[in-house]
C-alpha cells in the first residue's frame, strides 16, 4: 500500500487495523485462521472487483458505525491477492 501512496497510514488499534490517508478507507480485522477485511466501497462495487474471495454485505447499522456505504471480505488463504490489492487502490481513490 505505501507503493501507492507513502502518505498512508497503518494506524493499529485494539480490534482492528484501518489504513487511512485523510479518512480511513480500509479495516482490517485479524482472526486466527482468517483476516476480514471491511472496504469503504459501495457493495456494487466490490462485486465487480473481488470475484474469488467471501464477499458479505454488511447491514445498514453497522455501515452507519463506519460511516459510509461498505463491505466485508473474508480470506481464508494467500491465493488471489491481487484482487484485495486493486480493491484497496480503488478505495483509497474514492476517499481520497
Amino acid at each position: 500500500m505505501t507503493e501507492l501512496d507513502p502518505a498512508i497510514k497503518v494506524n493499529p488499534q485494539k480490534y482492528y487495523i484501518s489504513l487511512r490517508r485523510k479518512k480511513n478507507f480500509a479495516y482490517i480485522q485479524l482472526r486466527r485462521k482468517k483476516i476480514h477485511i471491511i472496504f469503504m466501497l459501495p457493495y456494487e462495487t466490490g462485486e465487480t472487483l473481488v470475484k474469488k474471495h467471501k464477499l458479505r454485505q454488511l447491514s445498514e447499522g453497522i455501515q452507519k458505525f463506519y460511516g459510509s456505504a461498505c463491505f466485508q471480505v473474508t480470506l481464508r488463504e494467500r491465493s488471489n491477492l491481487d484482487e484485495i490489492l486493486n480493491a484497496l487502490g480503488e478505495a483509497y481513490k474514492l476517499q481520497s
